[in-house]
């Protein structure tokens, strides 16, 4: 990948790809964003494009009779605060880097909370992960450790739960912002909560899922699975994707090379090198075509064609052309792109909402998106105007 992402930040465990290809194995762990690993990663360090939702080499369909609505960089604003990095805002605050110590900013660009760990990340259900030596504990928004650095591998909550491992090669179990262990160490490997459930693997490599009691909802049974998402979760059998509602039946066979999570009534497939999407029947409602396709957001998904990368509605229609070099999923009724070597922010008519002048961005997160000019980094509003 020629573009640096948060997939970037997280660390890679062995037990967390759920697929076959290495393709597949880079969109699970992207996707699912799951372990901090204190060996391999800095996740303070803010991504130099902003997460989108697949992998991302990022998805941008080609339509060279449309009009081009491009145009030449522009100049950067004058910038009134600045920061050696930056991290999208999160429950109100945003991480950021102030000459050599991390610190989280309110809207305004105060800074708020000082901290002294090396890591942190953003806050999550009211708690923030943090690194102290090799382990991770967590951290309240008033700057008070709640729950002391203990752990090898840890996650941010989801669901008031936390997956953990407490040293190296043990297995993981879950915790609550107590700080207690409420469902014990078990399994190989462990995923978020996400409606209701979690994904962990046993000790025979198989895949199954659990509620927050810890109970088995779905016995393990599956050579790969991803968490529920509008109720139905990706399951492999036999090199194949289908997928699975909560009670564990198999709604959508397994026939597709690739398989990821429902959002707004579609899914995202994959057939050898070609992408579409199909609906909750399973039945293919956008042809399998795509050089790329990422999942919807706001109604859009990004898609490529050709190497340009553009936006498709709900019924497959281009939306916007593709015309640019890299985009990202429409968040807060933006997307950011790139044109040539600068980030802006279209709007849903493709037009340009900030034109392109930056030389990194994120995508728009509680009002405001992360961008950088030349070595900082700041945050502009939605007219482009930095705090």
């Amino acid at each position: 990948m020629h573009e640096t992402t948060r997939s970037q930040q997280v660390g890679y465990d062995r037990h967390t790809p759920l697929t076959p290809t290495l393709l597949m194995l880079l969109e699970a762990w992207i996707l699912s964003n799951l372990w901090v690993n204190s060996r391999v990663v800095n996740w303070t360090t803010p991504a130099l494009l902003p997460r989108s939702s697949g992998f991302d080499t990022t998805f941008p369909i080609v339509q060279r009779d449309s009009p081009d609505r491009s145009q030449p960089p522009t100049a950067p604003p004058t910038l009134n605060r600045t920061f050696a990095s930056a991290n999208d805002f999160s429950e109100g605050l945003a991480l950021v880097k102030v000459k050599d110590q991390y610190a989280y900013i309110d809207r305004q660009g105060q800074v708020v909370l000082t901290i002294p760990f090396e890591r942190a990340g953003p806050f999550t259900e009211g708690l923030a992960l943090v690194q102290q030596g090799d382990r991770f504990g967590y951290l309240n928004r008033q700057g008070q450790v709640v729950i002391e650095p203990q752990f090898h591998r840890a996650a941010h909550f989801s669901e008031g739960l936390a997956a953990v491992q407490r040293d190296r090669g043990e297995p993981f179990g879950y915790l609550n912002r107590q700080g207690r262990l409420v469902i014990p160490p078990q399994f190989i490997w462990a995923d978020h909560f996400a409606e209701g459930v979690a994904a962990v693997k046993d000790e025979r490599d198989r895949y199954g899922f659990l509620d927050a009691a810890g109970n088995w909802v779905i016995q393990p049974q599956f050579q790969a699975v991803s968490r529920f998402s509008d109720a139905l979760a990706t399951v492999q059998v036999d090199r194949q994707w289908g997928y699975l509602n909560r009670r564990g039946e198999i709604v959508i066979p397994p026939q597709f090379d690739g398989a990821f999570p429902f959002t707004e009534g579609l899914a995202r497939v994959r057939q050898g090198d070609r992408w579409g999407y199909i609906d909750r029947r399973g039945k293919v409602v956008i042809p399998i075509q795509f050089d790329f396709a990422t999942e919807f957001a706001e109604g859009l998904a990004l898609v490529q064609v050709e190497r340009r990368w553009g936006y498709l509605d709900r019924t497959g229609q281009i939306a916007i052309a593709a015309r640019f070099d890299w985009g990202d999923a429409f968040r807060e009724g933006k997307g950011l792109v790139k044109v040539g070597r600068k980030y802006g922010y279209i709007g849903r008519s493709g037009d340009w909402v900030i034109p392109p002048q930056f030389d990194g961005a994120g995508s728009f997160s509680e009002g405001l998106a992360r961008v950088q000019v030349g070595d900082v980094w700041t945050y502009v509003d939605e007219t482009g105007k930095p705090i």
